[in-house]
Protein backbone atom coordinates (compact mmCIF):
# COMPACT_ATOMS: atom_id res chain seq x y z
CA UNK A 1 0.00 0.00 0.00
CA UNK A 2 3.33 2.41 0.80
CA UNK A 3 4.79 1.53 -2.19
CA UNK A 4 1.06 2.52 -4.51
CA UNK A 5 0.68 5.42 -2.37
CA UNK A 6 3.90 6.61 -3.32
CA UNK A 7 3.48 6.17 -6.87
CA UNK A 8 0.16 8.25 -6.72
CA UNK A 9 2.49 10.92 -5.26
CA UNK A 10 5.22 10.50 -7.94
CA UNK A 11 1.90 10.59 -10.74
CA UNK A 12 0.65 13.20 -9.66
CA UNK A 13 4.05 15.50 -9.33
CA UNK A 14 4.60 14.92 -13.13
CA UNK A 15 0.84 15.72 -13.98
CA UNK A 16 1.07 18.80 -11.90
CA UNK A 17 -1.50 17.52 -9.44
CA UNK A 18 -0.28 18.87 -6.50
CA UNK A 19 -3.55 17.78 -4.27
CA UNK A 20 -1.57 15.12 -2.12
CA UNK A 21 -1.95 15.51 1.45
CA UNK A 22 -3.32 13.56 4.44
CA UNK A 23 -6.47 15.95 4.16
CA UNK A 24 -7.43 14.67 0.54
CA UNK A 25 -6.61 10.75 0.83
CA UNK A 26 -5.92 8.16 -1.26
CA UNK A 27 -9.23 8.20 -3.19
CA UNK A 28 -8.95 12.13 -3.43
CA UNK A 29 -5.26 11.85 -4.91
CA UNK A 30 -6.28 8.90 -7.52
CA UNK A 31 -9.41 11.05 -8.59
CA UNK A 32 -7.65 14.30 -9.35
CA UNK A 33 -4.49 12.24 -11.31
CA UNK A 34 -6.93 10.68 -12.86
CA UNK A 35 -9.12 13.97 -13.91
CA UNK A 36 -5.71 15.66 -14.62
CA UNK A 37 -4.64 12.88 -17.43
CA UNK A 38 -7.96 13.01 -18.77
CA UNK A 39 -7.80 16.45 -19.33
CA UNK A 40 -4.12 16.32 -20.66
CA UNK A 41 -5.14 13.60 -23.64
CA UNK A 42 -8.24 16.28 -24.41
CA UNK A 43 -6.16 19.12 -24.87
CA UNK A 44 -3.29 16.86 -26.58
CA UNK A 45 -6.52 15.77 -28.81
CA UNK A 46 -7.13 19.08 -29.66
CA UNK A 47 -3.50 20.17 -30.36
CA UNK A 48 -3.24 17.07 -32.94
CA UNK A 49 -6.13 18.70 -34.61
CA UNK A 50 -4.79 21.63 -35.18
CA UNK A 51 -2.00 20.71 -36.25
CA UNK A 52 -3.92 18.76 -38.93
CA UNK A 53 -5.70 21.45 -40.50
CA UNK A 54 -3.00 23.90 -40.80
CA UNK A 55 -1.11 20.86 -42.51
CA UNK A 56 -4.15 20.69 -44.63
CA UNK A 57 -4.14 24.86 -45.57
CA UNK A 58 -0.14 24.52 -46.00
CA UNK A 59 -0.51 21.43 -48.57
CA UNK A 60 -3.99 23.33 -50.59
CA UNK A 61 -1.19 26.95 -50.79
CA UNK A 62 1.56 24.47 -52.01
CA UNK A 63 -0.69 23.49 -54.85
CA UNK A 64 -1.86 27.02 -55.44
CA UNK A 65 1.57 28.08 -55.36
CA UNK A 66 2.60 24.63 -57.41
CA UNK A 67 0.04 25.92 -59.94
CA UNK A 68 0.45 29.48 -60.46
CA UNK A 69 4.59 28.62 -61.21
CA UNK A 70 3.42 25.86 -63.89
CA UNK A 71 1.22 28.54 -65.34
CA UNK A 72 4.33 31.50 -65.19
CA UNK A 73 6.74 28.76 -66.29
CA UNK A 74 4.28 28.09 -69.86
CA UNK A 75 3.87 31.56 -70.18
CA UNK A 76 7.48 32.66 -70.27
CA UNK A 77 8.18 29.30 -72.32
CA UNK A 78 5.31 30.05 -75.20
CA UNK A 79 6.78 33.86 -75.08
CA UNK A 80 10.70 32.00 -75.39
CA UNK A 81 9.23 30.22 -78.13
CA UNK A 82 7.81 32.80 -80.05
CA UNK A 83 10.84 35.00 -80.22
CA UNK A 84 12.52 32.79 -82.04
Amino acid sequence: MLQFLQFIEKLSGVLGVDCISADVGLDGATDAALLRAEQLAKNEAAAVTDQKSQLYALKRKLKTMKEQLDGKVTDEFVKYLAEY
